[in-house]
């Protein structure tokens, strides 16, 4: 089939929001501490998955993260014995530095520690029209794996008016482990430790004052094993969501 430029936005954007790989990205947690008790909980759907958040500034300048996404179980049927099922989990937990000015310019800075599983299951086959109708499947592939996460967060926010916006660059380093695939020997040749990156720009809109409605874009950088597509999936998660603040110090 020969390709026309009409096809290249459509194809665009399946390579974004296709999932490949075993690792999904979650949203990132950017709080914006105002002072001290600032505690925020939230709730986030995305591209990949089901998002839980809290946050806690325990004084004027510390605080805490909690961070847990879930994708269920999304299962892709495209006919009734050719299918994948995915699953994913993650959770992490972090500490950091915070610094708003009078301006209403906010600086964090985090260090994070999460741990995630994730596994994909896709079986297929064919159907023969005979008498006996058969169903012979012709393939059943099953991976799984487990990973370790280190983050340095940077979150850099401006709030002007009920609308705020913030710019959060990160860098982590992935460990994969526990690896278990019963198709292929893959496993074997790569490396299993990454150095990734991702930048991610989140727009919130505060209305009753406790409540903040945020969306949030995020991209994923790989630095080493750019090469490597057997733990990425899609490089784009977008997601929104609500927060709700206790104890919030400034007015609309």
């Amino acid at each position: 089939m020969k390709l026309s430029s009409k096809n290249y936005p459509y194809l665009l954007f399946f390579f974004l929001f296709s999932s490949c790989g075993l690792y999904r990205q979650n949203v990132v947690n950017t709080p914006l501490f105002e002072s001290k008790n600032d505690l925020q909980i939230g709730g986030h759907l995305s591209t990949n998955g089901y998002d839980a958040q809290a946050s806690y500034s325990l004084t004027n300048k510390i605080g805490i993260l909690l961070n847990y996404t879930n994708l269920g179980v999304k299962r892709k049927e495209y006919s009734l014995i050719n299918y994948t099922i995915d699953k994913h989990s993650f959770g992490e937990f972090g500490t950091g530095y915070y610094r708003k000015n009078k301006n209403g310019f906010t600086q964090e800075y985090f260090l994070l520690v999460g741990q995630g599983f994730s596994s994909r299951y896709a079986t297929g086959g064919s159907v023969f029209t005979d008498s006996s109708s058969a169903t012979t499947p012709y393939y059943s592939d099953f991976n799984s794996l487990y990973y370790n996460r280190y983050t340095l967060q940077s979150d850099f926010g401006k709030t002007n008016g009920p609308l705020t916006y913030v710019f959060t660059p990160r860098l982590f380093l992935l460990n994969f482990y526990g690896i278990k695939d019963f198709k292929t020997d893959q496993t074997n040749v790569i490396a299993r430790t990454y150095v990734w990156s991702d930048l991610s720009l989140t727009v919130r809109y505060n209305f009753l004052n406790y409540f903040t409605l945020s969306s949030q874009m995020g991209l994923t950088l790989p630095i080493t094993g750019i090469h490597d597509s057997y733990f990425q999936s899609s490089p784009v998660n977008l997601s929104l969501g609500v927060l709700v603040h206790f104890n919030k110090k400034s007015k609309i």
